[in-house]
């Protein structure tokens, strides 16, 4: 199960992908953080999110043994890390799947597949006008749609998939058709497009283009995570050190524990060291 351990560890250097940040655990190394953003960049939102689910369901006393493993075989830990380097984004889902029996502790649970928007606002208690929910429906698709295409690292299909979901809520008319949850299921929808529409143009180093869509999304919400720690790495990119520092630090202070929101961080504030810009820029350094 060398892998499949490894892959768990990797789990700690996933958590900018969504709230469920852990801390890095003893025996966590550098090339460990190496393999787990290699396997980050091969993975759509959605793959690590079910990673993050795994790590938050996993047994505590499971993990110190692992951790304890981990300490114990380095070799083995080294051999896992070669084999993740070289897997395709199908042969790493399938060791998410094998992985699972134990990161479960070895029982098999078969989670029930989360609500598509479209059957949220059927489910309403609140009657929802069907033309709005068959629109919604293919927004829903349009969305699944584009996250096939990230697994394969076609970022301009999946753009165009994800902003064609957009532009099919919008000819909905949403925004004054809906009310309390159904309004806020339709939002987080178009935040989730918005949100992997800038990973994608991080991905083509189209920086801009990332920054322009954590914008439209932190408009509606100012303290949205992955939109601030997404802006932050396209303002990095860009070289506006100091608006990046300001999102980077407004993130990790929703979680501390966040190693790799952390890291950027760090990153910013030494590149504006190096300039000789040694004004403090919203608080302390980390």
């Amino acid at each position: 199960h060398s892998v499949a351990h490894s892959l768990s560890s990797a789990l700690k250097s996933l958590a900018a992908a969504g709230p469920q940040a852990v801390t890095m655990m003893p025996g966590m190394t550098p090339d460990m953080m190496k393999s787990a953003q290699e396997m980050m960049a091969k993975m759509s939102p959605e793959d690590i999110q079910r990673m993050q689910e795994m790590y938050k369901n996993m047994d505590p006393a499971m993990m110190q043994q692992m951790q304890q493993q981990m300490a114990s075989n380095p070799a083995a830990m080294q051999q896992a890390q070669a084999q993740m380097a070289s897997m395709s984004p199908d042969q790493l889902r399938a060791q998410m799947e094998g992985a699972k029996a134990v990161l479960g502790g070895g029982a098999p649970s078969t989670p029930a597949a989360p609500k598509t928007t479209a059957q949220t606002l059927q489910d309403s208690p609140v009657a929802v006008a069907p033309e709005i929910v068959a629109q919604v429906e293919e927004a829903d698709k349009l969305k699944e749609m584009g996250n096939k295409r990230f697994k394969a690292q076609d970022f301009d299909g999946a753009i165009a998939k994800y902003e064609g979901a957009i532009a099919a809520l919008k000819d909905t008319g949403y925004e004054s058709a809906l009310t309390g949850a159904n309004l806020t299921a339709v939002h987080t929808l178009v935040d989730a497009c918005l949100l992997n529409g800038a990973s994608c143009h991080l991905k083509k180093k189209a920086d801009a283009k990332a920054v322009e869509c954590c914008d439209s999304v932190l408009a509606r919400s100012a303290t949205n995570r992955k939109a601030l720690y997404r802006r932050g790495q396209a303002l990095l990119n860009m070289g506006e050190l100091k608006r990046a520092v300001v999102d980077l630090k407004a993130a990790l202070k929703q979680d501390k524990t966040d190693m790799t929101v952390a890291a950027a961080l760090r990153t910013a504030q030494d590149k504006l060291k190096q300039q000789g810009d040694g004004e403090e820029v919203d608080g302390e350094e980390v």
